[in-house]
């Protein structure tokens, strides 16, 4: 069986005793893109992952990576990499022992652990004892574990957890890299400032069901879209001569009208043509963050 998909998830319900953990949620991940996987925490994110790598079977529904059930793979090594929480790691062995294993333990040629120890920049570190790592250095030992088999679907929950400033800009150029290779890359995180300047499209989810899948750009423009802020002498003036025209006028605040849309030109046309003076102008564009409070109302936390 082959699709086009890396992941699809089909209607696929689980629950644990009287909780419903994921209900009826449905959505798709392509080759060569990363997409962000968004919600707060008991959205069902991890239990979603945790289906789709075959840790927990489904009550109804698909969980499929590559076409078919992760059990079903002829390579699952080769197939998918995953980190979705803190792995085994012995703090007495060094991190390149701890690969050496994983490697050997799923038949994977040795030289894989230098070429993956080299791509998450363990680099030294990587002869040290896994006991003395910080947060940041187990994150990429796990990142270097998932790459072994060198899989075209990664899957990776809060991968930027412990990472420093300088890591997190690693972190985003290097999934972005992996996409470009034509790799599938699914990302959970509750960072979304960072997250949004890393996927191409967000599958929103609260509750265990989804509430939007999106490219970014749509996202932002079904949360309200850009708006244009111009600050004038006569705030009031302005905005009845916008409104007169047509123009979306959203409020009012001190000497700033805000207006729906990104036509900024259009905006300063009006202050132009009757003589109000402009002090300032300005478009702006929600953040994924602001999407999604948006789209959620508000009623979740990102935690």
């Amino acid at each position: 069986m082959s699709s086009a998909y890396a992941i699809e998830v089909d209607t696929l319900t689980k629950t644990f005793g009287r909780l419903k953990a994921v209900d009826g949620l449905s959505f798709t991940a392509e080759y060569g893109r990363v997409v962000g996987f968004i919600g707060p925490n008991g959205a069902g994110k991890t239990t979603t992952m945790r289906a789709l790598v075959g840790h927990i079977r489904p009550d109804t529904g698909r969980a499929h990576v590559a076409g078919r059930p992760y059990r079903e793979l002829t390579d699952p090594l080769g197939t998918v990499g995953a980190v979705l929480e803190a792995g085994a790691m012995h703090p007495g062995r060094s991190g390149r022992n701890h690969l050496r294993i994983l490697a050997r333990q799923g038949g994977i040629p040795a030289r894989r652990v230098e070429a993956v120890i080299d791509g998450v920049g363990l680099g030294r570190a990587a002869d040290r004892r896994v006991g003395g790592y910080s947060l940041g250095m187990r994150q990429r030992l796990a990142l270097a574990a998932a790459l072994l088999g060198d899989p075209a679907i990664l899957m990776l929950d809060e991968p930027a957890n412990g990472l420093d400033p300088e890591g997190i800009r690693w972190l985003r150029e290097f999934l972005r890299g992996l996409a470009a290779e034509g790799r599938s890359v699914l990302v959970s995180s509750h960072g979304l400032a960072e997250l949004a300047l890393m996927v191409d499209e967000a599958v929103v989810v609260a509750h265990g069901r989804l509430v939007v899948q999106q490219p970014l750009a749509e996202l932002r423009r079904l949360a309200g879209g850009r708006t244009v802020r111009i600050s004038v002498p006569e705030p009031d003036r302005l905005a009845a001569l916008l409104a007169e025209r047509g123009h979306r006028v959203l409020g009012r605040a001190g000497d700033t009208v805000t207006v729906g849309g990104d036509d900024a030109r259009a905006v300063g046309r009006v202050a132009f043509d009757h003589d109000i003076g402009v002090d300032r102008l300005l478009v702006e564009e929600p953040s994924l963050e602001e999407a999604y409070f948006r789209l959620t109302a508000g009623k979740e936390s990102i935690r």
